[in-house]
């Protein structure tokens, strides 16, 4: 009997644990619940618009919300290195970039954000009136009267393509005279509110260029360029000159086009821009340039799944990129030079604060047939596909506002 008790005792202990340890395997087969941290779109990727990423892992993902194909890196850039100017940077060796730098060019890559593009299709009628628009005049003594100024405006009602009238430029679609920022085959131009042109054309360009041709560049009609000075590493921060930065600006100048530059920004604080305005007013000093030195800060390409680095500039703050750009304008206006900021409009609009960069001039990238922004702009850059004589391939056509 005793034998039997404990016999009975033994197998409800064996129960009692195989039901245990059927709880424990169940539980353990039931996944933890994790949190998908979603990339923002390009138009609004910063540091701060993405805080809502974080949450608690106890709680559920939202359905709604997108799985990243792209992880954030969630490691901080790297210091960027330090690089004392002791003489001219055009000279110095520590600014020449080495192969490892050509890699961590910024601007290897197409612009990601400034749009799909899109131009204005219209003829390339002259710009003065079609000669069967002026009135014939009729002989008078065998000697033909003087030539009249032909009518103010075009007689057709749907009239479109140029005209020009009393030293004025216009440009018609369907009989309306044009107004605002227009992309005109694939060319940029501001015409004011009588639609007159007031505009200037202009391109920008840098090593990725190759060898140019400024004469025939000029030939072409652009009358101002942007030249690339020099970038900040995407990933080392290492501050390196545009090799052919000096070489641009001379020919350029040389053929009588006004002479901008830019930086091609990836500073991570106020320190680092007050630094790329040093580097740039330096390299200008003593060329031809009377254009203004500008700050390009924007979104840079990567593939994480090549193994590459998140850049430096795109893990940025809006605060502290805000610092940065800042900080490379105030240097230049205390240097006595103008200062400009490019960037794209969603850019602008989502990765920097405006409110504090109202003093500065803008320069808008936006690939569109036309542009409105609420916010004043100088000059409109509204292609990557460009096609200028002197120049091979495609290049970036800007529009300066004038007037």
């Amino acid at each position: 009997m005793l034998k039997r008790i404990i016999l009975s005792g033994i197998s409800f202990c064996i129960a009692i644990s195989l039901t245990v340890l059927s709880v424990l395997a169940k539980q353990q087969a039931v996944p933890e619940k994790t949190v998908v941290s979603s990339r923002p779109p390009v138009s609004s990727l910063s540091v701060e618009s993405s805080s809502s990423e974080i949450e608690s892992s106890s709680e559920e993902v939202s359905s709604s919300e997108p799985e990243s194909s792209e992880p954030v890196s969630s490691a901080p850039p790297a210091p960027a290195p330090v690089q004392k100017i002791t003489g001219k940077v055009t000279k110095d060796p520590q600014f020449k970039p080495t192969e490892e730098n050509k890699k961590e060019d910024p601007q290897k890559n197409e612009h990601p954000d400034a749009g799909p593009g899109g131009s204005i299709t219209i003829p390339d009628t002259p710009t003065t009136p079609p000669a069967s628009s002026a009135p014939s005049q009729p002989e008078q003594g065998g000697d033909t009267a003087p030539p009249q100024p032909g009518p103010t405006f075009p007689t057709d009602p749907n009239y479109t393509g140029w005209w020009e009238t009393d030293g004025k430029t216009y440009c018609y679609q369907n009989g309306q005279k044009m107004t605002g920022w227009k992309n005109i085959n694939n060319i940029g131009y501001w015409f004011n509110g009588n639609g007159e042109l007031s505009s200037k054309m202009g391109i920008d360009v840098s090593v990725h260029q190759g060898k140019i041709d400024w004469q025939a560049v000029k030939s072409d009609g652009i009358e101002f360029a942007l030249i690339r000075v020099g970038y900040r590493g995407s990933v080392s921060g290492k501050i390196v000159i545009d090799t052919r930065f000096e070489e641009n600006v001379r020919a350029a100048a040389a053929a009588g086009i006004e002479c901008g530059v830019y930086f091609f920004s990836q500073a991570i604080n106020a320190d680092e821009g007050r630094a790329e305005a040093e580097f740039a007013l330096n390299a200008i000093s003593g060329l031809p340039v009377t254009g203004p030195v500008i700050i390009d800060t924007e979104y840079v390409a990567w593939n994480p799944g090549a193994g590459d680095t998140e850049p430096r500039g795109n893990r940025t703050s809006t605060s502290a990129r805000t610092d940065a750009v800042a900080a490379f304008c105030q240097t230049v206006a205390s240097a006595g030079k103008q200062t400009m900021i490019y960037a794209s409009q969603s850019w602008y609009e989502n990765n920097l604060q405006l409110s504090r960069l109202t003093s500065y001039q803008k320069w808008l990238a936006r690939w569109s047939e036309s542009v409105t922004w609420n916010h004043d702009f100088t000059i409109w850059q509204c292609t990557d596909k460009g096609k200028v004589k002197g120049i091979n391939g495609n290049v970036d056509r800007n529009a300066w506002k004038i007037g």
